[in-house]
């Protein structure tokens, strides 16, 4: 009896492991996409940035000309 209550014991306890090693990468997870995310987003607010900045410089250029 004393085995089979071990091996339970055992049991129980790598599942506890495993569910909270599954909580963790999931944290992990969520925090990755996060950077990720807001990186992309920086990326974007900067490209747009210059892009706008290079279209209004042009369209001052033409206005220079005419």
């Amino acid at each position: 009896m004393d085995n089979k209550e071990a091996i339970v014991r055992d049991e129980l306890e790598t599942n506890k492991t495993n569910k909270t090693n599954q909580k963790i990468k999931k944290t992990e997870t969520t925090k990755i996409n996060k950077t990720a995310e807001a990186e992309f987003k920086a990326g974007q607010r900067l490209f747009e940035h210059w892009f706008l900045s290079d279209y209004l410089q042009a369209e001052r250029s033409i206005k220079d000309v005419d």
